[in-house]
């Protein structure tokens, strides 16, 4: 350790500092700490720049464009069909289920009528009476058989009714989307 002091003392020696070494340090201190500033101002200044660039730009492809008038009338007149459709699609499920409830108040009729023939039938004394009545019987079963079939047929055309009006409404709903996503954009 001695003999490094011994070397520091005779490199330095001779050594004189100038009187304004101090006020020259701090001045070049001062300089490269403002060109520090000044370099981390003009980074951070950039780097927002092309921060807002890119948002604006990325952000900027997410708006809708605007439907030419043309696309935007074709969409307006599927739409109007498809209120009409779906109001002939109401109204005739309401006459379907108004005929089915037709159908099967006559069917609820016919099946009395049925029982009242055959209580009948065991109750009459003659013969004629009795062939009579089982004519009866049998075309009552015979309109009854064709009723039910009715009702069968109204039933599944019920259904196929309900469904493709579930079918329109849902594609009415999806173009309504779209049409107001359309108009007010986010």
């Amino acid at each position: 350790m001695t003999d490094l002091r011994r070397a520091l003392d005779s490199a330095v020696a001779g050594f004189r500092p100038t009187p304004d070494a101090l006020d020259r340090t701090l001045r070049k201190f001062r300089r490269r700490q403002g060109r520090q500033r000044l370099l981390a101002a003009g980074t951070a200044l950039t780097l927002s720049l092309g921060a807002v660039t890119w948002l604006w730009v990325g952000l900027g492809g997410l708006a809708q464009p605007r439907l030419p008038a043309s696309e935007r009338h074709q969409l307006e007149t599927r739409l109007g069909a498809l209120e009409r459709d779906i109001g002939e699609q109401e109204s005739f499920e309401r006459r379907l289920r108004e005929e089915l409830s037709t159908t099967q108040t006559v069917t609820r009729e016919l099946e009395s009528l049925l029982a009242t023939l055959d209580q009948q039938r065991r109750e009459a004394p003659s013969a004629a009476e009795r062939r009579q009545i089982l004519q009866r019987i049998k075309q009552a079963r015979a309109a009854l058989a064709a009723h039910l079939r009715e009702v069968a047929a109204l039933k599944a055309r019920l259904h196929e009714v309900t469904a493709q009006l579930a079918g329109l409404s849902a594609e009415r709903e999806v173009l309504r989307q779209w049409l107001a996503s359309l108009e007010d954009p986010p």
